[in-house]
């Protein structure tokens, strides 16, 4: 796997990156804390930093500071009503406004000339105002705002601030007093707050003296800012991404917990190289409570957009609150963005735990076409998983089909926790759905799988992938093409804190094939967590958490071969010697349509004890080698070849036969010439003559050998071609034949491989 810069501007880790594939991993960069700006989302200007959010009207600005889940509670600080006056002059109203706005600054027009300013920052939202004619009078400049808070006033000082909030969780503050005039000149100002009215107060002698349009409270370019108590904790969690293949560009979905009793959901759109595309995006609306782990993020890329999906709490007076699913649509392009509508799923006598989306199908009549699956039931405990289809359009606009029932469970013994469904069903629709039940009697967890087609067909019954009363497993993710999905899992013994990544691949054309278990890693005495899976077409990008020797948790991503689940090379390892990296999101170009081995990873970055998260993101690429299959095989169970991660660097090649007769002797067939020679239907490329034919042995019960070929690492192979391609031995219904001589041997249909 070889890495690209993403975020290269804003890379903010230190990586110590493991090479993979002959590769050094970059710099990953912060996307969350970095992620400013002002958009119009719903109708409403908004700014949105890192520790707040705000919204900027005609006559008002709305502040309401991110604290984090040590603060009980945040609350809206509002300053209106602005009036300009000189002591001993007309006090006049900053009225007719009318807001502009530009990436990162919301301007504010007033009648008269005068006008404010809003611009971003990474620690608050700055405010100004300018005056373009001097007011009449002879004492001080006085600007004042009538301000609506549930804050308790804090404190008041004329030269530094005033504060209002809780010493324990935060709140809000104005900050000191700056002017400057058209020639640059300057002075500290003063400030004031009595009976709900703030006052900013510049020198009467500096105002007679100044030239010009005059700035008020600039502060490195627009004096007072108003910003979140920078002692608590930043804390956005839970990333999610998707690719659109139109547009190129990835969405970063995640929650910013704004107080322990509320959280939002935030977006950004990044391209390729790691650049930031517009503003943040309040994907959820209004101050109402986010609650819960379920979030995830879909593409749709025949009309250019995602789809979102998150648990939300609504209120059922008398009864009381349920929580509901709520979704929307946000386009890819253009900028600004203008979201759809929200849409929920809810009821007083119902609940929704969990929820998985799907990527379009990509070929077919319904590309606008997107599934959903989550678990629905009783107030406390869900009952049941239920799928809907969803038609997404061109203005953002949701058609929801009807309910179907896709899993049914005793909601007296179980309990749905998670759902996981792959990204791209393929040229055959078909998507796997995986599964947490956990047993309300012991707590253990299993995971099961079933596969549903776009139309949400049940295609088979609920099949165990990971199952033991003396394991406990966990967190499934999948990815596959349709017809073959990988699902990776976390599992440990039952009442151990240890925990491994195990995976499964999963077959299906008509019946169900599972392969046995592979240990992806697994270390004594180590918690090993959160895997996220994302399938390139060539590969399976699987990333995780581990914790490192000092006192940090890394994310490792490994490129898996398709087919025997071996890794391509050591897993990149992506560390900070000061932040814990946890809880990765991942997705892939090739699940989004494009034909590309690219993907991006994002996870959360936290400081020891929880104490600030951020979410961060690393570009990658697999380098795997190339390989296309070019047929030859003589039909029906002569079994397919497969040549995976074909990589210089490697010390062995991995080659596989697949889908043969089972418990039968295998020979491989290597060389780098095409032998070409066709006989009875079959056609033998890999030319043993030239090069060479081992005896591998016999077939398993499923029908499968692997044979891995000793490397001497060298970067002259790169570019080398080989032909690789296999016989199993029928005797005399052997179909392949030289010279009319039958030889006993159905042949497999060939690869063409290629170094990289």
């Amino acid at each position: 796997m070889k890495t690209a810069s993403l975020l290269g501007v804003l890379a903010l880790l230190c990586i110590s990156a493991a090479p993979l594939a002959a590769q050094q991993a970059p710099d990953a960069g912060s996307v969350a804390s970095r992620a400013r700006g002002v958009d119009r989302i719903d109708g409403v200007t908004t700014a949105i930093g890192p520790r707040y959010h705000a919204e900027i009207h005609a006559d008002r600005v709305v502040y309401i500071p991110a604290l984090g889940s040590a603060a009980e509670s945040t609350s809206p600080w509002t300053a209106s009503a602005a009036t300009i006056a000189r002591e001993g002059g007309a006090e006049v109203a900053l009225s007719g406004g009318v807001v502009q706005f530009s990436e990162q600054r919301a301007d504010v027009h007033f009648a008269g000339g005068a006008s404010a300013s809003y611009e971003t920052r990474a620690d608050g939202l700055e405010q100004s105002f300018t005056l373009a004619e001097r007011p009449h009078g002879d004492g001080d400049l006085v600007v004042r705002q009538r301000i609506d808070t549930a804050w308790p006033l804090l404190s008041v000082d004329a030269a530094t601030g005033v504060e209002w909030g809780s010493p324990d969780r935060g709140g809000v503050r104005v900050g000191a007093v700056t002017a400057i005039d058209a020639r640059g000149a300057t002075i500290a100002g003063s400030l004031a707050f009595a009976d709900g009215i703030l006052e900013y107060r510049v020198p009467a002698a500096f105002v007679d003296a100044a030239a010009f349009p005059l700035l008020v409270d600039p502060l490195i370019g627009s004096q007072f800012f108003v910003g979140g108590d920078t002692g608590n904790s930043l804390f956005d969690v839970q990333p999610k991404i998707s690719y659109d293949a139109s547009n190129g560009l990835y969405l970063v979905v995640w929650k910013r917990v704004m107080s322990a009793q509320s959280t939002q959901v935030y977006a950004i759109r990044i391209n390729s190289s790691g650049q930031f595309l517009g503003a943040p995006i309040h994907v959820s609306q209004g101050s109402a409570a986010e609650i819960g782990e379920a979030l995830d993020v879909a593409n749709c890329n025949a009309v250019n957009a995602w789809v979102v999906a998150w648990v939300r709490e609504f209120s059922y007076l008398p009864l009381g609150t349920a929580l509901g699913l709520t979704f929307r649509a946000i386009p890819a392009f253009p900028t600004p963005i203008q979201p759809g509508p929200l849409y929920s799923l809810t009821g007083a006598t119902q609940a929704y735990f969990a929820v998985a989306l799907s990527n379009q199908r990509g070929t077919g009549m319904f590309d606008n076409t997107l599934i959903a699956a989550y678990a629905q039931g009783g107030v406390l405990i869900p009952s049941q998983i239920t799928g809907r289809r969803l038609d997404v359009f061109n203005d953002m606009s949701i058609a929801f089909g009807n309910d179907v029932t896709l899993h049914v469970y005793d909601d007296s013994t179980d309990s749905i926790e998670e759902i996981a469904l792959s990204r791209s069903g393929g040229a055959y629709a078909r998507y796997l759905m995986a599964f947490t039940i956990k047993s309300i009697a012991s707590g253990d967890r299993d995971i099961r799988v079933r596969v549903v087609d776009e139309d949400l067909s049940v295609q088979t019954g609920a099949f165990a992938i990971a199952e033991s009363s003396a394991l406990d497993e966990r967190d499934p993710t999948v990815d596959g093409n349709g017809a073959e999905w990988f699902v990776a899992w976390e599992q440990s013994s039952l009442g151990s804190s240890d925990s491994s990544i195990y995976a499964r691949r999963v077959n299906y054309t008509g019946a169900m094939k599972i392969d046995p278990a592979h240990v992806i890693s697994a270390v004594a005495g180590v918690a090993e967590a959160d895997p996220a899976i994302g399938y390139t077409g060539e590969t399976w990008m699987l990333a995780w958490s581990k914790p490192n020797t000092s006192t940090t948790d890394d994310v490792l991503v490994a490129a898996l071969n398709e087919v025997t689940v071996t890794s391509c090379g050591p897993p990149m390892t992506i560390s900070n010697a000061t932040l814990d990296l946890r809880a990765p999101g991942l997705a892939t170009k090739y699940a989004s349509g494009v034909s590309s081995d690219d993907g991006l990873v994002v996870f959360e970055g936290t400081t020891g004890g929880f104490a600030a998260t951020d979410i961060y993101g690393q570009a990658l690429e697999t380098e795997n080698g190339l390989a296309s299959d070019i047929g030859g095989g003589c039909g029906l169970f002569s079994g397919q070849a497969n040549a995976g991660c074909t990589v210089s660097s490697l010390t062995s090649l991995p080659l596989s036969l697949r889908n043969a007769v089972s418990g039968v002797p295998a020979f491989l067939f290597l060389s780098v010439n095409d032998l070409g020679f066709s006989e009875g239907g079959c056609t033998l490329h890999a030319d043993p003559f030239s090069g060479f034919l081992i005896a591998a042995g016999n077939t398993n019960a499923l029908g499968e050998k692997d044979y891995s070929l000793p490397l001497s690492p060298t970067p002259t192979l790169v570019g080398l071609q080989f032909y690789s391609q296999w016989g199993t031995y029928l005797g005399a219904i052997g179909s392949f034949t030289i010279g009319g001589t039958p030889t006993g041997l159905n042949l497999s249909t060939a690869v063409l491989a290629r170094f990289q």
